[in-house]
């Protein structure tokens, strides 16, 4: 709107009021570029949301199995604690009997004290780790069951979370690159259309006129460079990053299946030494009873047997932990 008086205020003089719109042309291919970068965007967001589900199971699955873990050390340093007090319990018996020395109920005692510590750590231990938990979830609620199946994908396929979510930044990038190079609001075609009244004085008719006209804008690639530059280096660095990780995806993927290997031939292993352990421990304290071993010969078996128990339950536990790392790691949500 514009309006022009050079008597203000006075009937003499000339005056003149117009009005005029003035509107952008989309060039070739804008309009299309455009809607191609909201597409994109708003396809992004979408494949983001499920990258970030996948990244809070990752923590989610790693908070559920060290508690898991902890839980199963808390009861094994019971199950220990039980054993050194029944242990005492009959040396107690036996040094009133005179049939041990005071030496043998002092080491004896030294055992179950440190068993005692032992459980302690322990319950300090699923402590920490429950308060991860709580810490995470905002819920002191478990799963009633978190355990996993193993799932069949042996390699990283293109429908991972992860490599959807860095594809789709990738394909909103290669958009706002064709939308630098197709857009350039200040030095676009632009159409006007006008209407002006004037009078030359007062009192004088009134003159009316229609006005239209076409801005066609020329030379203007040097004030696109910039815009179209860093639009290609926000697209180059996208690149770059999802090659990095699909290494790393890669890379996870081997590191899960080389543990899931290697954690199966130690469980096996670590259940046939829980077998020997048990029964040699058995006959041990059949033996001590008898007379035929001393007392620490006892707790040296006694220790080894109960650390080959442990490690046959951690593994078990282990297993279970490592197929939900593998299921992670190929893209699974629990």
């Amino acid at each position: 709107l514009e309006y022009n008086d050079d008597r203000a205020g006075s009937d003499k003089g000339s005056r003149e009021a117009a009005a005029n719109l003035l509107f952008t042309i989309w060039s070739w291919g804008q309009r299309s570029a455009a809607q191609n970068v909201a597409e994109q965007a708003h396809l992004a967001a979408d494949k983001q949301s499920k990258a970030v589900k996948l990244e809070v199971a990752k923590l989610l699955r790693e908070a559920l199995w060290d508690m898991a873990l902890a839980e199963n050390r808390l009861q094994i340093a019971r199950n220990n604690l039980a054993i050194s007090e029944r242990l005492l319990g009959k040396v107690r018996r036996r040094v009133e009997l005179g049939d041990l020395p005071r030496a043998d109920l002092l080491l004896a005692e030294s055992d179950h004290l440190q068993n005692q510590t032992l459980l302690t750590q322990a319950e300090a231990e699923l402590m920490h780790t429950r308060k991860s938990y709580t810490s995470l979830t905002r819920s002191t609620k478990m799963p009633a069951n978190f355990q996993e199946q193993l799932s069949d994908i042996n390699l990283i396929q293109d429908h991972h979370p992860l490599l959807e979510a860095i594809n789709a930044i990738v394909a909103r990038r290669q958009a706002m690159t064709e939308w630098a190079k197709n857009t350039d609001t200040i030095n676009q075609p632009k159409v006007s259309i006008g209407a002006k009244d004037s009078r030359d004085q007062r009192g004088s008719e009134d003159m009316q006129s229609v006005m239209v006209g076409v801005e066609i804008p020329f030379g203007h690639s040097t004030y696109d460079a910039p815009e179209i530059a860093a639009a290609y280096l926000d697209l180059n660095t996208a690149l770059a990053q999802r090659e990095h990780l699909q290494r790393m995806l890669e890379k996870n993927l081997h590191e899960a299946e080389h543990a899931l290997e290697v954690n199966r031939k130690e469980l096996e292993i670590a259940r046939k030494m829980k077998d020997i352990a048990e029964q040699h421990f058995n006959m041990m304290q059949t033996s001590f009873e008898a007379g035929e071993i001393n007392l620490l010969d006892l707790l040296k078996i006694q220790a080894r047997s109960l650390e080959a128990i442990r490690n046959a339950k951690e593994q078990e536990v282990k297993l279970q932990r490592n197929v939900a790392l593998y299921n992670q790691a190929v893209g699974v949500l629990p």
